[in-house]
């Protein structure tokens, strides 16, 4: 029968292993990564409506809920 002491050794190295996180051996095959999608540069944003500039120029250019540094 192991003594107290060996077997409190056991279960610390045990508890030790349990909190390293899994490290993959030098030899494992790695995954390749995805491929990713090209970047593409967004299209510009069509005004809402035709009258949509008009209305913010009549507003002083500032949107609805704009903070107006004030």
């Amino acid at each position: 029968m192991p003594t107290p002491r060996a077997s409190l050794a056991v279960l610390g190295a045990r508890l030790a292993a349990l909190r390293r996180p899994p490290v993959a051996p030098a030899s494992a095959p790695r995954l390749p990564s995805a491929p990713t999608a090209p970047s593409t540069p967004a299209a510009p944003m069509a005004p809402a409506s035709p009258a949509a500039p008009a209305r913010l120029a009549a507003r002083g250019g500032r949107r609805p809920g704009q903070w107006d540094g004030a």
